[in-house]
This record gives C-alpha cells, sequence and structure tokens, in this order.
C-alpha cells in the first residue's frame, strides 16, 4: 500500500496501487470525505447529544464522532465553554476524523 500526501490539501489518500490518483478521483475522495464527516456530526447532533443546545453540545458531538480525535484534539483536557470556539482545535480534530475514516476505508478495502 502506499501514501500519497497533498501539500496543499491536509489528508491522506491510501492507496492500494503505486499509481497516482487523478486530479478528478482526489476532488471525488474529498467530497465522500465530507458527507462522511458531516453525516457522523449530524447524527451525534441529533441523537446523543440531542438533549443539549448547539452552544453547549460541541464537547458531546466531539466525543461521539471519534473519541480518539477528542483527545487528540485535547478537548478531554480542556473543554469548550458553553458557546466556544477554538479554531485551531476544531481544525486538528476535523483532520483526524477524515485520516481516521481515510485510513478506515483503506483497512476495509484490503480485506
Amino acid at each position: 500500500m502506499s501514501v500519497v500526501v497533498f501539500p496543499t490539501v491536509n489528508y491522506v489518500c491510501y492507496q492500494s496501487s503505486p499509481n497516482l490518483v487523478t486530479y478528478h478521483n482526489w476532488h471525488q475522495l474529498l467530497f465522500r470525505l465530507e458527507k462522511i464527516y458531516n453525516a457522523r456530526i449530524i447524527r451525534c447532533e441529533a441523537n446523543n447529544c440531542g438533549h443539549l443546545i448547539l452552544e453547549e453540545s460541541m464537547n458531546c458531538v466531539t466525543k461521539c464522532v471519534s473519541e480518539q480525535c477528542h483527545k487528540e484534539a485535547k478537548y478531554d483536557e480542556e473543554p469548550l465553554e458553553d458557546g466556544e470556539v477554538d479554531e485551531r482545535r476544531a481544525i486538528l480534530f476535523a483532520q483526524c476524523v477524515r485520516n481516521e475514516i481515510t485510513k478506515k476505508r483503506a483497512r476495509g478495502r484490503s480485506q
């Protein structure tokens, strides 16, 4: 398995063949990643964290989407206050989840 990292985008693409990913395929992959990522967030907001108002639910949502990425972005050590937005940690969390999704999909294809 080869790994292709594109410097302008913060995603890693795992390939089963050594061929380069075409521009069109890369954008399809990004679109699918965004759909999966957004679906996870919406599912958590509606189900597990639906009892909280949106401004208070971000700690719950990040933990529901991915406990590993929740810890990596240090939301467990330093939780967000109600209504707080920490852009740096939000970007770190989103990158972590997208990479997690990509790895999981690559493992599923290789089995």
